[in-house]
């Protein structure tokens, strides 16, 4: 049985790169160091696993079907050699993470995966929900982080932190707001929008946000991208991110307007988690990479 995994390191290089110059030149050794781990790996097993071919060599077919598996070992191998470290570490082993569905597109899954890159060995559980189903994981223990749009409450199990802020923009179809008596350069008038359609995120209604609510007439959506998608069919308008419209914009699938003594329009995303749990490093970690 093999049990030197230089070994079975050696014979991966050079089954790889097609010799031992070559997998010398790749890891900077000498290719006599090589040769000698690949004759003692044969000696071990009691088969030839690569024909010389003076510069080169070739698999022969006990190499061929021994690759995959001795790849597969040395992956093991560093999975196990990351897991102790990360134990000597003190690094948590295991983390639930939960994302409100009305900011699943803004970019929050790209600081999960460098987090993952930091703790290679964490077994992390990623769910989604509304804001309100969010927060009960939380409280009832099944999420140990969450990411929801900030609302103006919490309860009082939910600690939490203001991540990022984002600008969002009021988005219609140039068709939609023209049968309105918009032109184009011209605000909306007060007025008007109260008549027109709206699409709402509703899980910030249900949270207790009115103040995103314009209109008499409201279609309910519980993220921004089907909010937009409905605006796009010309229903109504409704307030998305500006990072998740703007190629919209540029494809004039949609018109970004204005409304006449209105406000510019900016949000923000909390972390939250419970308030027992007082030092966690994987939240440490995220509010340095969200900051």
């Amino acid at each position: 049985m093999v049990t030197n995994l230089d070994y079975l390191a050696a014979f991966v290089a050079v089954y790889d790169s097609g010799g031992f110059a070559q997998a010398a030149a790749e890891s900077k050794r000498h290719a006599s160091t090589f040769s000698r781990k690949i004759s003692a790996l044969e000696d071990e097993l009691g088969f030839e696993i690569f024909v010389r071919h003076g510069k080169s060599v070739e698999p022969t077919s006990q190499g061929h079907a021994l690759y995959d598996h001795a790849k597969g070992l040395l992956v093991e191998a560093d999975m196990f050699e990351t897991k102790v470290q990360s134990i000597f570490s003190d690094h948590p082993a295991n983390a639930t993470i939960v994302i409100d569905s009305a900011i699943n597109e803004l970019g929050i899954l790209e600081h999960i995966s460098q987090l993952m890159c930091d703790y290679p060995s964490l077994k992390l559980t990623l769910k989604s929900g509304d804001t309100q189903s969010v927060r009960d994981m939380l409280i009832n223990d099944e999420a140990d982080i969450a990411f929801a749009m900030s609302t103006f409450s919490l309860p009082a199990a939910i600690n939490h932190c203001t991540c990022f802020e984002f600008e969002f923009l009021r988005v219609a179809t140039s068709e939609y707001l023209e049968s309105h008596g918009w032109k184009p350069g011209e605000q909306v008038a007060p007025s008007t929008i109260r008549g027109m359609t709206q699409v709402i995120l509703s899980p910030l209604r249900e949270a207790g946000v009115e103040s995103q609510v314009y209109s008499h007439q409201l279609i309910n959506a519980d993220n921004s991208r089907i909010a937009m998608e409905l605006a796009k069919q010309g229903v109504g308008w409704c307030n998305v991110p500006k990072a998740l419209c703007e190629a919209e914009i540029a494809a004039a699938n949609l018109q970004a307007f204005s409304v006449e003594s209105d406000y510019a329009g900016s949000w923000s995303v909390d972390m939250l988690w419970p308030v027992d749990k007082v030092y966690d490093p994987i939240r440490e970690r995220l509010i340095e990479l969200l900051r």
